[in-house]
């Protein structure tokens, strides 16, 4: 279906039947809701923009986004992101400089 929403045209997928609910439980149903009331009269490019944030921004028009980049935050960096960022490249130096010693001719 195609509608005239301000300055654009919409174009809506419409369902020819009714959906089959009883194959959700009462919890995933819940959550379609609270999802449908939170996006209520948001554009598609406000939903993108909230869903994707930094990850969106890096992408060309129709490019495909990984459902990994979800958990890309546009929060800045806490002090304790900060030390176990340093801590987890300490531990994969001590690693692979273990590994490699296996490979050093004596």
């Amino acid at each position: 279906m195609e509608q005239r929403i301000h300055s654009h045209m919409q174009m809506r997928l419409v369902s020819l039947r009714d959906a089959e609910t009883k194959k959700f439980t009462k919890s995933k149903l819940d959550l379609v809701d609270a999802l449908i009331d939170e996006m209520w009269g948001q554009s598609a490019f406000d939903i993108s923009q909230n869903l994707y944030g930094k990850a969106w921004q890096g992408k060309a028009l129709k490019e495909s986004i990984p459902y990994e980049e979800i958990l890309l935050s546009d929060d800045p960096l806490s002090l304790a992101d900060i030390h176990r960022t340093y801590e987890l490249a300490e531990k994969h130096d001590r690693e692979r400089d273990a590994s490699h010693t296996d490979d050093v001719p004596t």
